[in-house]
């Protein structure tokens, strides 16, 4: 919970040393994605698995969506997710929140060689705050319902253009 308490601080004083400086016409962004997923419930898979990838966003018409696709390697166990979130921004004086709602596909490899594919829906947030330009710092919980449940913690540096 510490850890927690420290990215919010962390993610305050960047904002409040940013310049505005961001472009405001920007409907597009990329990032790196990282952090750790918490497996609960799911057959074969034990351990913490620290998660690599990237997201993807846009405004449409038809709102803001966000596409992430992310990998993960332990305790014998190789896991891949394609998730398409559904982003809503909250309107905040001291940092910008948003709400996440979605749904994923996964594949994974069990420690014991079998192959296993599934899929499942995510609710979540987070928060973000500008750096410099169009690059922003960001971090989102996003809690999995199949398979099993689990918690996916992630951080990210995005770009918008």
């Amino acid at each position: 919970m510490r850890y927690f308490f420290a990215a919010l601080i962390a993610l305050y004083s960047a904002q409040s040393l940013a310049q505005d400086t961001s472009n405001k016409n920007a409907n597009s962004r990329v990032g790196i994605i990282a952090g750790p997923f918490l497996p609960s419930a799911i057959a074969g898979v034990k351990e913490i698995l620290q998660v690599a990838g990237l997201r993807l966003g846009s405004d449409t018409k038809l709102g803001d969506f966000e596409a992430e696709g992310w990998l993960a390697n332990g305790g014998g166990v190789s896991y891949q997710s394609f998730l398409v979130n559904y982003r809503m921004d909250i309107p905040g004086d001291v940092i910008p929140v948003h709400a996440l709602v979605g749904i994923h596909a996964d594949a994974y490899r069990k420690a014991n060689a079998t192959n296993v594919s599934s899929g499942g829906w995510q609710v979540g947030g987070g928060a973000e705050a500008k750096i410099a330009g169009p690059a922003s710092v960001r971090s989102d919980f996003e809690y999995r319902f199949g398979p099993g449940d689990s918690l996916l913690v992630l951080v990210s540096i995005m770009f918008a253009f």
